[in-house]
């Protein structure tokens, strides 16, 4: 019966312990920081096709291209980016600006060439443009022009041809 009563007291004294250490607990807050970054990306989305373009040797005013789709860039929201434009027949290359069209770009067909030139007329004056968000794509206005003296001067070639190579800088 000793042994009852001594295991019993035991038993208390325990678990009265046990309830005094639960009963002064404080909570600790300990702060956690974050850091976040976001990378500016830009990629091509769509690119531009033109339709045939008929150059009219009796125009009596500069010949204008628009694109049949134009070209179409997503970039990050507020990532500055410019858009360079290279000819492979011309050799010419500069930035796609709103200001200027890119010089020395060349139509060819054997050795006859017209030269033209390239825009993107959404640009700012130094060919820059600003990403929307990259579920938004920004048109980029892309146009042709062939100044009227060449058009009148153009030999007859049914497949007068070029490249145009987009390099876009973020």
């Amino acid at each position: 019966m000793k042994r009852v009563y001594v295991m019993a007291a035991v038993a208390t004294a325990v678990i009265a312990m046990a309830g005094s250490a639960f009963a002064g607990s404080t909570s600790i807050n300990n702060p956690i920081a974050l850091t976040a970054q976001v990378k500016g990306v830009c990629q091509e989305v769509q690119p531009a096709t033109f339709n045939l373009m008929d150059i009219d040797t009796a125009t009596l005013a500069d010949l204008a291209f628009a694109p049949a789709q134009d070209e179409q860039v997503k970039c990050t929201k507020n990532q500055s980016f410019t858009i360079n434009v290279a000819s492979t027949q011309g050799g010419g290359s500069g930035a796609c600006s709103n200001t200027g069209y890119s010089t020395n770009m060349a139509l060819k067909s054997g050795a006859d060439a017209i030269p033209y030139t390239v825009a993107c007329t959404l640009a700012d004056g130094t060919g820059a443009f600003t990403g929307q968000g990259g579920s938004t794509p920004l048109s980029l206005g892309l146009g042709i022009k062939v100044l009227k003296a060449d058009a009148v001067a153009a030999a007859a070639h049914l497949d007068y041809a070029d490249t145009l190579t987009l390099t876009i800088t973020y």
